[in-house]
């Protein structure tokens, strides 16, 4: 009988044996599947139990595959947390996903070293703190972007001798963005 095997999508990968072989009746035939680049095998179509062909009858099996996909995901500034999936990362990771399945990121603002603070901004892809994406069908990095803010103290010294306050920018934060002027005021007892 004659086995025909195929690949789908055609350029996806490489089947083994070769399609058009004939064996005698009653004879199994293992099959394999070889995925090519951004593919991985999913699953056979046709006659096919666990790797292998029963040869009782003409046959014709398919090797499925799915494309799939790099999708880096990372912060700015570098090695802020993140979730993908529900687990959390704290640097830069590549996932390969199959095109079209979802995903879920998520990023939120977040302490650092002591007197540091980073204040999600925004994903590159426009996306709330928190969301779905469906996996592209070609390399794709999103990037959770995060403002840096530092804590501003302020002590009199010594402490009977005055006060010191912020000046501007008007409010009662003591957190303020990298690269900020902040003016004070002292004022002596």
């Amino acid at each position: 009988y004659q086995l025909t095997t195929a690949a789908s999508p055609a350029a996806a990968g490489v089947v083994t044996p070769a399609s058009g072989g004939f064996y005698n009746a009653g004879t199994v035939v293992n099959v394999s599947a070889t995925p090519n680049g951004a593919y991985q095998f999913a699953s056979w179509s046709g006659p096919v139990s666990s790797s292998s062909v029963m040869m009782s009858g003409p046959a014709a099996v398919t090797a499925n595959f799915q494309q799939m996909a790099g999708v880096t995901v990372t912060t700015s500034p570098a090695a802020l947390t993140f979730v993908v999936d529900g687990t959390i990362y704290a640097s830069s990771q590549t996932f390969n996903w199959i095109v079209g399945s979802s995903h879920s990121i998520a990023a939120s603002s977040q302490a650092g070293a002591p007197g540091t603070l980073y204040t999600f901004n925004a994903w590159s892809d426009g996306g709330a703190g928190s969301h779905t994406i469906t996996a592209p069908a070609s390399a794709t990095t999103y990037i959770a972007s995060f403002s840096t803010q530092y804590q501003l103290t302020l002590i009199a010294s010594p402490a009977a001798g005055g006060s010191v306050s912020v000046f501007s920018p008007p409010g009662n934060s003591n957190w303020y963005s990298a690269g900020a002027l902040v003016q004070l005021d002292a004022a002596p007892n």
